[in-house]
């Protein structure tokens, strides 16, 4: 499904504004991934989207926009400062940007699973230096 939704959009889109019309097309192929992916979930949880489950999505949907703001800012300011197309020093001005404005709104909202994700790697981590030494 998700090759031919991009085929769908690549098509057009890259015939009119060329290579940006590849990047649109993965761009909607990548959301409606994490579409079906929340789709499958609540599926597999048995539950319609309640209002928890709705407040949730919601919560990481404005992650998601600060992020986006974030990069956008991020890209400006390392394109600002490059000769040319964006490189290297875009990236690694905008991507650690976006993340820490994502990881951030995440935390103001609430959103625990972040620090949960986080909790394991440290514990992963620990285990994995205790075997080495």
């Amino acid at each position: 499904l998700g090759s031919l939704v991009f085929l769908a959009v690549a098509f057009p889109a890259s015939a009119a504004i060329g290579f940006h019309g590849l990047v649109w097309a993965n761009t909607v192929q990548n959301s409606l991934h994490g579409l079906i992916l929340i789709g499958l979930i609540l599926y597999w949880l048995r539950q319609r989207p309640g209002r928890s489950a709705i407040v949730f999505l919601g919560k990481i949907a404005l992650g998601g926009m600060a992020a986006g703001v974030a990069l956008l800012i991020g890209a400006a300011a390392g394109g600002a400062l490059e000769d040319g197309p964006p490189g290297l020093l875009t990236l690694a001005i905008a991507l650690p940007l976006s993340s820490t404005a994502y990881l951030g709104a995440l935390h103001a909202l609430g959103v625990k699973e972040p620090e949960i994700i986080l909790g394991l790697l440290r514990a992963r981590l620990r285990r994995g230096r205790a075997r080495v030494s």
